[in-house]
């Protein structure tokens, strides 16, 4: 079901679009003026780079994705299969997507905080430099990601939703326990519903099969 959110944004973009580049009209009712200001939608960043095909969705509507396609907030990001992608969001964040990807950009405050709704698939997140002031959140049906600065992979991995932290740390919550995983650490959901695992280092084998996904 199409949000009145998702809506909202869909029509923006198709009112800039018919128009054609220009920021506002004045439009004439009964020998009114009447101003009318177009709402640009909000970008969150780019993609970087893109080997396959990928679209972006806002209230049933779709794009096809190229490099250096604007991304905006509210846009679900849907890879296809055998596809890489590479997101840019600001100047010190990147998230990776592997093939058959969801994500969708809920709220976005550039190199900061905000929301993002990771669906099926694996992702790379990076954030350089110093650790954002505000978290920024990933929301999966298996938990919740709270990160500031750091490196992680979050995807399914041998038939459980793992987390795999490169450096910084993160937090991962599940239904009601929060664990802090740190660099060269991993934690495991089972299932929806299910909490996560102790941290702990998982098997080389196991990264470079994490890592594959999204390279």
């Amino acid at each position: 079901m199409t949000s009145a959110r998702e809506a909202r944004i869909a029509l923006d973009r198709r009112t800039l679009l018919r128009a054609a580049g220009i920021g506002g009209a004045t439009l004439s009712v009964a020998g009114i003026g009447l101003d009318l200001a177009f709402a640009a939608p909000e970008a969150a960043g780019s993609v970087d780079a893109l080997t396959g095909k990928a679209q972006a969705w806002v209230g049933g509507v779709s794009r096809d994705l190229a490099a250096k396609s604007t991304v905006f907030v509210g846009d679900l990001v849907k890879t296809a299969a055998e596809t890489r992608a590479l997101l840019k969001l600001g100047e010190r964040t990147t998230i990776k997507l592997g093939a058959t990807t969801s994500l969708r950009i809920d709220r976005y405050l550039m190199d900061a905080g905000g929301e993002i709704d990771l669906g099926e698939g694996a992702m790379q997140f990076e954030r350089t430099g110093k650790p954002a002031s505000t978290e920024l959140k990933f929301k999966s049906a298996y938990g919740l990601i709270a990160v500031r600065g750091t490196r992680f992979w979050a995807g399914m991995s041998q038939g459980v939703f793992g987390v795999l932290v490169g450096t910084g740390a993160v937090a991962v919550t599940g239904v009601s326990k929060t664990v802090i995983v740190r660099a060269q650490q991993g934690t495991d959901i089972a299932r929806p519903g299910a909490e996560p695992t102790d941290p702990r280092p998982w098997p080389g084998d196991r990264v470079m099969e994490a890592l594959r996904a999204v390279r």
